[in-house]
């Protein structure tokens, strides 16, 4: 279990340290390969299209991993993105105002591979869509 905890927790890192730096995760090169991911491989490109495009609305974000829970071959991860929302995103325009989303991933491991990947519909704060236009 704590293996499965660990390659979590780094699957993270690398998404955030990609973003930040400019560098595309790309299957088969790094990032999500080096998990050997084996089943929906589009909902774990979704993972990384939705942090690519906070990369690009919130160029100053800051990742927070607020609870990292592991149960047999599931880890459950928790967390909160903050930062100004500087570029349009999911369809608003920028807003340059301070916004916080928060997520709930869920992964199950096989054998340390992500074999399936499951997201809840992330909680974003209302400025980015009460936000004048």
């Amino acid at each position: 279990m704590e293996q499965n905890t660990e390659i979590i927790r780094s699957l993270y890192g690398e998404v955030l340290s990609f973003t930040q730096t400019g560098t595309n995760i790309k299957s088969g090169l790094n990032g999500f390969a080096r998990y050997a991911v084996s089943a929906n491989t589009d909902n774990l490109k979704d993972f990384e299209k939705f942090f690519m495009s906070v990369a690009e609305a919130f160029p100053n974000y800051e990742l927070t991993i607020d609870n990292l829970l592991t149960k047999e071959d599931r880890v459950m991860v928790c967390y909160t993105i903050s930062g100004t929302q500087s570029a349009p995103f999911l369809g608003k325009p920028p807003t340059n105002k301070g916004t916080t989303i928060r997520g709930i991933d869920v992964f199950r491991l096989n054998n340390g591979k992500v074999v399936e990947y499951w997201d809840s519909p992330h909680q974003i704060s209302a400025s980015i869509f009460f936000a004048s236009s």
